[in-house]
């Protein structure tokens, strides 16, 4: 690794340790099942492989000999990060109203036509079938009921 992203690969490392330490302490806050993993369960298990990856990733940051950052801003990928993540708020605020089975495979095209997906019916065909598995795993899998579509 080069010298001048070890900063950048420090920050990010404290990013998911925080992130996983969000989100293990929301996992605490959901309600746990009688049968099976329940809805908890997935996410503290997420949030702990998040803060050791994390921390091994900051570790290994350190180790690299951390020096000051050189901040060069490029417009096209300022852009994309915004579009990303207006996308990602977008669909966190439809995901109640339109459903995990309608709103996910819409996302996941967004996403790849946003990273440039060349082939854009296999993006659909693997953006279907990617949210018929992840959606079978969850209800049927670890008993956690996903937000289906409703009008009101």
């Amino acid at each position: 690794m080069e010298k001048k992203s070890a900063f950048s690969e420090l920050v990010v490392g404290l990013l998911i340790v925080a992130l996983g330490i969000f989100v293990l302490c929301y996992g605490f806050t959901l309600k746990t099942a009688e049968t099976g993993i329940g809805a908890g369960g997935y996410p503290k298990f997420i949030g702990v492989v998040l803060i050791i990856l994390g921390a091994c990733q900051t570790a290994i940051s350190l180790y690299q000999k951390v020096r000051s950052p050189e901040f060069n801003v490029d417009s096209k990928k300022l852009i994309k990060l915004v579009e990303l993540v207006g996308s990602m708020m977008l669909y966190l605020w439809l995901l109640p109203h339109l459903g995990f089975v309608i709103m996910t495979p819409i996302l996941l095209i967004v996403l790849m036509l946003l990273f440039g997906i060349k082939r854009w019916v296999m993006g659909l065909v693997v953006a279907i079938v990617f949210t018929i598995i992840v959606y079978l795993l969850f209800t049927e899998v670890f008993l956690v009921f996903l937000p289906r579509f409703t009008l009101f």
